[in-house]
């Protein structure tokens, strides 16, 4: 089944205000969804969802999910006020966020958990409680040419297994450091603008591990710090 949705508003429902299952595509563009009591819009299963121009504010969860091995298409999108995040990638999925706005939500504007796989081009996520981006256990994050600054954490916080790549994005004004990682996490660091963050410009921890190149840095209150086991290969980055 294929399923429209277009200048709808959905509020106070005790899960989902758009939400797709089983074999399903959704396609929902110029919606609202508030006070719901899991997400704004939601996808799970082996659905495909396609999220354009819709706003997804004060639900008890996130403003957008997904589930199962459902693929997701988010685009235009603001997620804001919600009692975790923006927009996450949960389970098998795999989601494609492009020119969306997340903003004061009360975990991160933008997190991959499990085995999901979460590509952000061109977003913002700012004043978010802890972190701008951020993935977790065996998760993979891709993000390019987005702004992440303002955040109660850090900029981009990567742990677990997870491996990713953080390339020219603008990262500043982080309460915490504008990377970070830890556990045994894998990334690729290039050609970043990192400013102005509280701690750090990157940390690694624990036997986290990447390569860093290219970037430029300024402002922050420290360097690019090396902790515990971590091992990551650090080459011509224009810091001070």
């Amino acid at each position: 089944a294929v399923v429209t949705f277009e200048n709808n508003e959905a509020q106070g429902n005790t899960y989902f205000g758009y939400y797709a299952f089983d074999s399903s595509t959704l396609k929902a563009t110029r919606n609202i969804s508030f006070e719901n009591g899991y997400s704004g819009f939601g996808c799970d299963d082996e659905t495909t969802a396609v999220f354009d121009n819709n706003n997804a504010y004060q639900n008890i969860e996130s403003g957008f999910a997904s589930f199962g091995s459902c693929q997701m298409t988010v685009r235009y999108n603001e997620s804001f006020e919600n009692g975790l995040h923006g927009f996450s990638a949960q389970e098998q999925s795999q989601g494609i966020f492009e020119h969306n706005f997340a903003y004061v939500n009360t975990d991160s504007g933008f997190i991959a958990f499990d085995d999901a796989v979460m590509t952000a081009q061109d977003n913002q996520s700012y004043n978010n409680g802890l972190q701008g981006f951020g993935a977790q256990d065996q998760s993979e994050l891709y993000i390019e040419n987005n702004s992440i600054y303002d955040n109660g954490a850090a900029g981009v916080r990567l742990s677990g297994t997870t491996i990713g790549s953080i390339y020219n994005n603008y990262i500043s004004g982080n309460s915490l450091s504008g990377i970070i990682i830890t556990d045994e996490a894998f990334v690729l660091i290039e050609e970043n603008e990192i400013y102005d963050n509280l701690e750090a410009i990157m940390a690694f921890f624990e036997f986290a591990s990447g390569e860093v190149y290219n970037n430029t840095c300024s402002g922050n209150n420290l360097g690019i710090e090396i902790y515990d086991s971590a091992d990551p290969f650090i080459d011509d980055n224009a810091c001070q």
